[in-house]
């Protein structure tokens, strides 16, 4: 297994190094392989895993503050934001598109 210890990542003019233990969950949660991360405009990210709650909430730091969708979403493959909050996730086992909006 080889090791990476600096991996920078580049879209368009944008680019970003990128932390493998940015992510920081609570003591007890477990989180699975990453299927998609969202940024909302109010500096949170959202991040769907394969675990639960399917996607999580988390700020800049990489801290975990909150979720959505616990025992909602099945298998969480895509997810997007919008202007005004609103949070999109595809769950790809049901074949819907779920709305959250900035309150959960």
């Amino acid at each position: 297994m080889t090791s990476i210890t600096r991996l920078r990542v580049r879209w368009r003019p944008l680019a970003y190094d990128v932390e493998p233990d940015w992510l920081r969950p609570p003591a007890g949660m477990t989180v699975g392989p990453v299927t998609a991360i969202a940024a909302a405009n109010d500096g949170r990210f959202y991040v769907c895993h394969r675990s639960q709650p399917s996607v999580l909430i988390v700020d800049s730091t990489g801290q975990v503050t909150g979720s959505l969708g616990k025992d909602t979403i099945t298998d969480p493959h895509g997810i997007t934001t919008d202007e005004v909050g609103n949070v999109y996730v595809a769950d790809r086992d049901r074949h819907v598109l779920l709305i959250f909006d900035a309150h959960g």
